[in-house]
């Protein structure tokens, strides 16, 4: 198993130290990886910006992390403050954003899953839906009509099955979907 620690508000160059879990003298089954904040992660600092040491002024860093998912070597972080998914690309060493521009904005995203093709299903609770971006990161669909949640939250998708099932919090159920937005039950 691997851990990667996605951190928020974290300085820029502090020491991160490498643990396991669990300790010695058992048989490690964690281990930490990476620590992952924003853009300025796979940036490189600028002369003046190693200088002044405030490396990455210019880039997005996480503010509020929420929920995460992993997906073909990707890390996927909402950031409810940000009202953006930070994607982490450590292969391509660059971050890139789902639901930072028009259409599907996200306002407060929480939670993330992907579906057998790819898709990322996003729930928002500011909004009250659940957005679906296809692999490229453009908007497909929403789920959820008017009224329909109250604060959904937690997702996770039955890959096997076919269903999306949404935990509205403020309704105190889960609503189960089809994958392409049709209430089950």
């Amino acid at each position: 198993m691997v851990s990667i620690v996605v951190t928020g508000c974290a300085e820029k160059g502090g020491v991160h130290e490498r643990f396991v879990v669990p300790g010695f003298p058992e048989i490690p089954r964690l281990f930490h990886l990476a620590t992952y904040k924003g853009e300025g992660d796979f940036q490189k600092d600028s002369a003046l910006d190693v200088f002044i040491g405030e490396g990455g002024l210019s880039s997005k860093n996480m503010f509020k992390p929420y929920g995460v998912a992993a997906y073909e070597g990707k890390v996927y972080v909402t950031d409810t403050a940000q009202g953006a998914v930070f994607v982490f690309d450590p292969v391509l060493k660059k971050v890139s954003f789902l639901g930072d521009t028009s259409p599907g904005k996200l306002s407060m995203p929480v939670s993330v899953a992907f579906d057998s093709k790819g898709n990322a299903y996003v729930s928002d609770t500011r909004l009250k839906k659940v957005y679906v971006y296809d692999v490229n990161g453009s908007v497909q669909r929403s789920i959820g009509e008017k009224d329909e949640f109250y604060r959904p939250t937690g997702i996770a998708i039955n890959k096997d099955l076919g269903l999306l099932y949404v935990v509205d919090t403020l309704a105190h159920n889960v609503k189960v979907f089809t994958l392409d937005g049709k209430l089950a039950f």
